[in-house]
């Protein structure tokens, strides 16, 4: 492991308050993430700087959203939970088949094994997909932004069919 200093965590905390407030400027969708990842991106591939995240802040990364996580469930019935268990399995079982499928279908094409080409793929929300990224070794940016131009891509193609087929008549 490789040993962190102040300025370290100092450049850390920088780039995610810089991405914070420019991806709320913006009008990035899930900025407090997308905004520090794509600000951390930019830096990283110009070579402006290189950001490793020291593993207590890894950690506590993972505890802060799996609390966040956890507490949602606050007040759901034994019967929902159990319900949505057997959905959730169903359903993730078919994505995860996507996922592999389409892993399978690049890696020929992309620059990059199938296990990080699987966990760009796989369903799942934009900072656990991070921290699990994060915790194999593969490089979180990359992940996040695949999964960023899913929700992207998903929040564009619902508004587009949404105003094709609930548009109002046009009045004659």
């Amino acid at each position: 492991n490789a040993q962190y200093d102040l300025r370290d965590i100092g450049l850390i905390l920088a780039i995610g308050l810089a991405g914070l407030f420019a991806g709320r400027k913006v009008g990035l969708p899930v900025a407090h993430l997308t905004g520090p990842l794509i600000l951390g991106l930019i830096l990283s591939v110009s070579g402006t700087v290189s950001v490793d995240i020291p593993e207590w802040m890894q950690n506590l990364a993972q505890f802060m959203i799996g609390t966040s996580l956890g507490a949602q469930f606050s007040g759901v019935s034994r019967r929902l939970l159990v319900r949505g268990l057997g959905t959730g399995l169903v359903s993730g079982v078919y994505m995860l088949m996507l996922a592999g499928l389409a892993a399978t279908l690049l890696i020929n094409y992309v620059p990059a094994g199938f296990a990080p080409l699987f966990i760009s793929f796989a369903a799942g929300g934009l900072a656990e997909m991070s921290l699990i990224a994060l915790t194999l070794n593969f490089n979180p940016v990359v992940v996040a932004l695949h999964h960023l131009a899913r929700i992207v891509l998903t929040i564009w193609v619902g508004t587009v069919l949404s105003r094709r087929l609930f548009s109002p008549a046009e009045k004659s």
